[in-house]
């Protein structure tokens, strides 16, 4: 059973959220890549990936001996839409009518909640992954600077049975982002990527590492600024 079942995979998620609309737009972000090579980065190249806008044109390109996702888009513009609050339902009630969506590329007080551009890739059936080491060993989220063994922020569960062999990480990475915009528009930009193996053993169990990294920027052409972000290597059971 644990053979027939043992599967490892990747998955890479972008979140941007641009409270204004953004004009002739580049984006250089992090990737996970290894040796000069991203099989991330290769799956958003031939289109396997989700949430892509149609209108964007993705490439590759090497900053400090890492791969680096660079995105072109003529503009991106906001969705905003209404707040819709959860309504309880007591049993034998009848449900109330599906709330109306109403959507704006603005701001207002109809329409107040900010709808994120999500996208991504996964990738399954790869070979086994080394979570417990990664660095060194598997696609990273890369360039990293300052990468610092450190405490963590709170405790992590030791697997049953077994002894936690997790380890906890900070770093940066560079980000580059132009476009035009009003001054005072805020753009946030959160990656996070994961490896992960899992298998059925009368049940399912597995082992992970997982990092994420983040930036907040303010206005037109920020340039180059690096974000800050954590790993998370070694949770879950070994065999």
């Amino acid at each position: 059973m644990f053979r027939e079942s043992y599967s490892s995979e990747y998955s890479y998620q972008v979140t941007i959220s641009a409270e204004r609309s953004l004009d002739n737009v580049t984006l250089i972000l992090p990737l996970p890549s290894w040796n000069g090579n991203s099989p991330i980065g290769e799956a958003i190249l031939q289109e396997e990936g989700y949430g892509f806008p149609d209108d964007w044109k993705c490439s590759l390109v090497e900053i400090d001996g890492a791969v680096m996702l660079q995105i072109s888009a003529d503009r991106i513009v906001p969705t905003y839409r209404n707040l819709i609050t959860p309504t309880p339902i007591r049993p034998g009630e009848t449900p109330p009518p599906t709330p109306e969506i109403i959507t704006s590329t603005e701001y207002s007080e109809a329409t107040p909640v900010l709808i994120p551009i999500e996208f991504g890739v996964s990738l399954r059936d790869v070979e086994e992954i080394n979570t417990r080491d990664p660095l060194g060993n598997e696609p990273v989220l890369s360039p990293k600077r300052n990468l610092t063994l450190a405490e963590e922020p709170y405790d992590t569960p030791t697997p049953p049975g077994g002894v936690s062999v997790s380890s906890y990480y900070t770093f940066e990475s560079p980000f580059s982002a132009a476009y035009a915009c009003d001054p005072e528009t805020l753009v946030t930009i959160d990656i996070s990527h994961q490896g992960g193996n899992s298998w059925w053993v009368l049940g399912w169990s597995g082992n992970s590492f997982r990092e994420s990294v983040s930036i907040t920027l303010i206005g037109p052409d920020p340039g180059w600024q690096y974000g800050t972000g954590s790993l998370r290597t070694g949770e879950g059971r070994y065999r």
